[in-house]
């Protein structure tokens, strides 16, 4: 399966096999990373299928809550010995940060198989924990769509989430997001910095997409008139990860396949 596309050229271009300079406005196949003059396209034999590693949702937050848990674990048993260190671990647990990130995890798992059965039902194409470049961090999953490209972050809080919002008409609206009674604005800059990561890996793409992202909360509650909003462009989901995907206008401008290809191989799974 190939990817290319003939276009006219939008400036001097050289063929990857012959070496030819082509000015603006000649006729060329490309993908991204490549040109082929026409010549040389056609005689070029059809690549294989490109393997691709969708990921798997939730699996570095599970391998955190792995180490964290086994470390606590045997620093319990190293100060009290073995019999004493194991009746510690069955009496106070996995410790705070291990559950922090086991309760991640289910998070992640949960918006995870929303979006796979939207891939399937939709059309959609997936990509779950996904590295970011020179980082530890990484992307929980990004939804690539006919309506748009999703940067959808996943978080397993508990509480009432609420948005308040001051000032507007003579001064300006600013928006607050609280999950229970803890300020959580700061979790809108962390999708920011996601998406602006994504939209430069799709810089030489291109691609003709917008890049959206969503704060995915996985089990919290919700005020019973709570409408769509959003912090900053950031989507805040309070009917479902489907239903804010979908409330999105279609663009025939945005080649599904190609987005989805391109991303796997720039932000490639954790």
């Amino acid at each position: 399966m190939t990817y290319w596309k003939l276009i006219k050229a939008k400036r001097l271009s050289t063929c990857d096999i012959c070496g030819s300079n082509f000015p603006t406005g000649t006729e060329i196949y490309w993908k991204p990373g490549s040109i082929r003059c026409v010549a040389d396209f056609q005689t070029e034999p059809e690549e294989k299928p490109v393997k691709v590693s969708r990921g798997s949702a939730g699996a570095s937050a599970q391998d955190q809550y792995k180490k964290r848990s086994e470390k606590v674990k045997q620093e319990r048993v190293n100060l009290l010995g073995k019999r004493l260190g194991a009746i510690a671990n069955a009496l106070l647990g996995e410790g705070q940060s291990a559950e922090a990130w086991k309760n991640g995890a289910i998070g992640e798992e949960g918006i995870g198989a929303i979006l796979d059965s939207m891939e399937e039902r939709h059309g959609f194409k997936v990509l779950h924990d996904r590295a970011i470049p020179r980082s530890s961090s990484n992307i929980d999953h990004i939804l690539v769509s006919n309506r748009g490209i999703f940067v959808i972050d996943a978080k397993n809080y508990s509480g009432l989430v609420r948005v308040d919002e001051q000032g507007g008409i003579l001064t300006p609206l600013i928006k607050t997001l609280y999950v229970g009674n803890r300020k959580q604005t700061k979790l809108v800059e962390g999708v920011k910095k996601q998406v602006g990561i994504v939209e430069k890996a799709l810089e030489d793409s291109g691609a003709q997409a917008r890049v959206q992202g969503v704060l995915a909360f996985y089990d919290a509650d919700w005020p019973i008139f709570f409408k769509p909003t959003e912090i900053d462009g950031v989507l805040i989901n309070s009917k479902g990860v489907e239903a804010a995907v979908l409330a999105q206008p279609v663009s025939s401008k945005i080649d599904v396949e190609q987005c989805f290809m391109h991303l796997s191989k720039k932000l490639p799974a954790k």
